[in-house]
């Protein structure tokens, strides 16, 4: 027999709901007594259809996207990334 994959009980199996609950209660569990007392503040901002030339605090002249703009200048803004 080998090992290689995980084994699920049947439980688990036929009753998605409960176990999706269940672990939801696990993790908030978890969570409440691992996670620092105060978690640290970050937003990440994602967005795929936007080019990054037409944003001031990429260096644009023009004044399209203000707020974003503004937010970037208080914030830490990443000019290189790499996903793998």
């Amino acid at each position: 027999m080998k090992l290689s994959k995980w084994v699920v009980p049947t439980f688990f199996k036929q009753n998605k709901k409960i176990s999706l609950l269940i672990l939801i209660a696990f993790l908030t569990l978890v969570n409440l007594f691992l996670w620092p007392k105060k978690p640290p503040n970050i937003i990440l901002i994602l967005v795929d259809t936007l080019r990054a030339d037409y944003l001031g605090c990429y260096g644009f002249d023009g004044d399209i996207y203000p707020h974003i703009d503004n937010f970037a200048s208080k914030s830490i803004l990443f000019e290189s990334t790499r996903v793998r």
